[in-house]
C-alpha cells in the first residue's frame, strides 16, 4: 500500500513538473512573440 502511494505522489510530482514546464515554454515563446 505505501508502495503504490509513493508510486500515485512521484507520478503527480512528474504531471506537475511536466504541466509547469509547458507553461513556461509557453511563457516564454508569448514572451518572444511580443
Amino acid at each position: 500500500i505505501l508502495e503504490s502511494s509513493v508510486e500515485k505522489w512521484v507520478d503527480l510530482g512528474t504531471s506537475c513538473l511536466g504541466l509547469f514546464r509547458m507553461g513556461m515554454n509557453a511563457t516564454n515563446l508569448s514572451y518572444i512573440a511580443h
